[in-house]
């Protein structure tokens, strides 16, 4: 799923972003989204960021890091979004442990539901992660 960019960002600059920035944004996202704090697979999914990157022509392979610049924050998502959209443990983060089948579930500052009926959801997860990374390099430029 390709997305366009509605609004531009604020430096209108490509930015230069690591795997390890993806991959360090994407790990603290789905702690913080995941219903217990804590979700197993990260390192998995990280793993597989990272070999992807690095397998890679058109990224940047240099002392340890590797990297490439992207011209906003939605192509990182959707990079990140062809690499992981169909693994697996996206799936499992994705669903409730209780099995719920309802399409949606409501929070609100009133109440939330039960950990076991709350789940990941996934494109948020992926926006955070891709918008963290963007900001993290605006702010070292």
């Amino acid at each position: 799923m390709t997305r366009e960019l509605a609004t531009k960002s604020e430096s209108q600059k490509p930015q230069y972003i690591t795997i390890r920035m993806i991959c360090g944004h994407l790990a603290m996202w789905v702690v913080r989204q995941h219903p217990y704090g804590l979700a197993d697979g990260v390192d998995e999914v990280n793993k597989i960021l990272m070999q992807t990157a690095e397998d890679l022509e058109d990224w940047d392979h240099f002392a340890g890091m590797t990297g490439k610049e992207f011209s906003d924050f939605w192509e990182i998502f959707n990079w990140v979004d062809d690499v992981l959209k169909d693994h697996p443990q996206l799936k499992r983060w994705n669903a409730p442990k209780s099995g719920h089948s309802a399409e949606f579930v409501v929070r609100s500052r009133f109440g939330a539901p039960k950990p076991e009926d709350d789940f990941i959801d996934i494109d948020a997860l992926f926006r955070n992660a891709a918008l963290g990374a963007w900001r993290e390099a605006e702010a070292m430029a």
